[in-house]
């Protein structure tokens, strides 16, 4: 991270490791450009198009001396600063090359059966349908990488960067680099910070995940949860957002209501939604969440005065990475995988996820799960 004179604020082992620095080359405000020329220069480096904007900051792919390549992004901050993530994509080049070298020899098949053609007219037919399979497999494997792309880079700048900051600076002011926090409360806050920045985090790698639900290799665990706690902890990582924006936020669980599930997955569901809810509710609103039995099952209802859903668009909702886009939404950017994790996860539980919307009203999101169903057997 570098601040808006461009000197340096922080940096992980990550950076230090990667470039070849050691503790005196990265002292906090140290000039960027002193701490370039003393990084080991990539072997290879070029920028890519911004996704962000021209002044969104830049996007570049480095090959380190031992073979690895990160994909860079630069975003700037609100004060003017830089702040830069480093994603290891050597798999993703190993797989490009595996494509090209692929395409290569597809392509010198493809010449050799073409020669033949002239004294085999039986092995045109091969030929065409060779090529065919050719072009799909090469499309899907385009449209793949674009997506897998697109993806790493929401996840980056909307997920990873803001969260690694949350967690640097609970971090920096843990260990009190600029002296004491000067009360006992504040020391209290700090651990909260770093404990909902380190959870969310978690639950970033756990959306990597959905390829496996969506494969039915994804296994949950199931223990009997006091689920009025659980749902106060998880309230307790929203209500800072919901505070800032004058959001009431109620809750009604009683003490006593014990559910046999996966309490990672339970807990994702809830904050996931509870997040969707706080995201698109505007200045002094108001959300409530309700936990009830109904019929040899718990039903979690969470209702809010946000914006709502256009009718025409629910059908679309909890299909990953799509969101619904009207007037609130366009500037509330994300992968849009909330809602379909949250399904997945409630019907690998046996259960369901319900939604009802009135657009500039409010939506209403249920959530059904058995108490003593047995867990879908994992794939």
């Amino acid at each position: 991270m570098w601040d808006s004179r461009q000197c340096l604020v922080m940096c992980n082992s990550k950076y230090k490791q990667d470039n070849g620095l050691c503790d005196e080359d990265i002292i906090p405000g140290t000039p960027r450009a002193s701490v370039e020329e003393r990084m080991t220069a990539p072997v290879h480096q070029r920028r890519l198009a911004n996704p962000n904007g021209p002044s969104g900051g830049a996007t570049y792919e480095r090959q380190l001396v031992d073979g690895r390549w990160l994909q860079v992004n630069e975003l700037r901050t609100r004060d003017g600063g830089m702040v830069s993530v480093g994603a290891d994509i050597t798999q993703m080049k190993l797989h490009q090359e595996k494509l090209v070298d692929s395409e290569r020899r597809q392509m010198a098949t493809i010449h050799d059966l073409s020669l033949a053609r002239k004294a085999e007219g039986e092995r045109t037919a091969e030929l065409v349908e060779l090529n065919r399979k050719y072009m799909k497999e090469t499309e899907r494997a385009e449209a793949a990488s674009r997506a897998k792309s697109e993806f790493l880079a929401n996840m980056s700048h909307e997920l990873r960067t803001p969260l690694n900051a949350i967690i640097g600076f609970s971090e920096m002011m843990q260990q009190a680099y600029f002296g004491p926090l000067g009360s006992d409360k504040y020391d209290e806050y700090v651990k909260d910070i770093h404990a909902s920045g380190s959870y969310l985090l978690g639950v970033i790698n756990d959306i990597l995940d959905m390829s496996k639900i969506e494969a039915g290799q994804f296994s949950i665990d199931r223990e009997g949860i006091d689920l009025h706690p659980l749902i106060t902890e998880t309230v307790r990582v929203v209500a800072l957002q919901a505070a800032e924006k004058s959001i009431t936020l109620d809750t009604k669980i009683s003490d006593q209501m014990v559910l046999h599930a996966d309490r990672r997955a339970i807990k994702q569901i809830v904050i996931n939604l509870l997040s969707n809810a706080v995201k698109f509710t505007g200045q002094g609103g108001h959300i409530s969440l309700r936990a009830r039995k109904v019929a040899g099952a718990v039903m979690l209802t969470i209702e809010d005065t946000g914006c709502g859903i256009p009718k025409d668009a629910l059908k679309k909702l909890g299909r990953p990475f799509e969101q619904v886009q009207n007037q609130f939404s366009k500037n509330h950017t994300g992968s849009g995988l909330g809602l379909a994790i949250s399904r997945s996860l409630a019907e690998l539980h046996g259960g369901a996820l319900k939604i009802r919307s009135t657009e500039g009203a409010g939506t209403i999101v249920s959530v059904r799960i058995p108490v003593g169903k047995k867990l879908k057997a994992a794939a």
